[in-house]
């Protein structure tokens, strides 16, 4: 069961080193491709105007992003830019592989579902 849970973390985060989140100069980025509705986990440099989805190569535009601020029972905290829109949203920790839940507040940001 583990091993499945971080398969599915690796695949869905793919490489995203969590280890450097302080660098400055990067944004840690949940979208979702308005072409194939997949939803990855990326890292890429503030200084970028788009990412390309990594299932169908189209151009995700980084305009508008909200905020994600989540904490996970590992006991790990991630922040994050996304293109979500909906109330609700779920997607793996990126640590133990454990489905996180956010919620979106009255400013438009996310935060953790208690």
């Amino acid at each position: 069961m583990y091993d499945t849970v971080l398969g599915v973390v690796k695949n869905f985060w793919d490489g995203v080193n969590m280890k450097k989140q302080k660098t400055g100069g990067v944004w840690y980025l949940l979208l979702r491709c308005s072409a194939c509705q997949n939803i990855r986990g990326y890292r890429a440099p503030k200084t970028n105007k788009a990412q390309t989805c990594k299932a169908c190569g189209a151009q995700i535009p980084l305009a508008n992003l909200t905020k994600i601020h989540v904490w996970c029972e590992c006991g790990r905290t991630w922040n994050y830019r996304t293109n979500l829109t909906g109330r609700l949203e779920e997607f793996p920790c990126i640590h133990c592989g454990s489905p996180l839940t956010v919620e979106r507040d009255k400013l438009g940001n996310y935060e953790s579902v208690t």
